[in-house]
């Protein structure tokens, strides 16, 4: 007797197709931490900065060193013009200066380069009140979490 395959029937929520999306999009990113790979960029260089996220945005960052779950406090200054810039209160996360951030197709997109040189990737769904996603660093990936001050 052959058996059918069993058919799919999960229905995804938006939000985590979105994500899987975003994922393609950070494609670059493996587990060797292959932070040279510029697929990312295009993504980051055609979103548009929104007005209205403009300004500093406070919250937490989570995530794995070393085999430890790790957070910290942090700050998310989006700038006119697209520069982001990202202040964490603690190691092991980094600061980074002088990156980009803007949205496309509702979801907020943001890139830079942490003071050691790695490429830090961040992703959420668009809002103007709170921005909660996901972050993206060779083969690191982590949470955040933050609220506009």
């Amino acid at each position: 007797m052959r058996k059918e395959p069993r058919k799919n029937t999960t229905k995804w929520p938006a939000a985590a197709m979105k994500i899987l999306l975003l994922l393609g999009w950070a494609g670059g990113l493996s587990a060797c931490g292959d932070d040279d790979d510029d697929r990312g960029e295009v993504a980051v260089a055609a979103a548009d900065p929104d007005p209205a996220l403009v300004g500093i945005w406070t919250g937490a960052i989570r995530g794995i060193h070393m085999g430890t779950p790790r957070s910290s406090e942090v700050s998310f200054e989006l700038g006119e013009g697209g520069i982001l810039q990202v202040r964490p209160s603690s190691l092991p996360f980094r600061p980074i200066h002088d990156g980009a951030w803007g949205v496309a197709e509702d979801m907020f997109l943001a890139e830079g380069t942490d003071e050691r040189g790695s490429r830090v990737r961040f992703s959420a769904p668009r809002s103007t009140d709170r921005l909660s996603g996901t972050w993206l660093s060779g083969g690191d990936v982590g949470s955040f979490g933050v609220t506009r001050e």
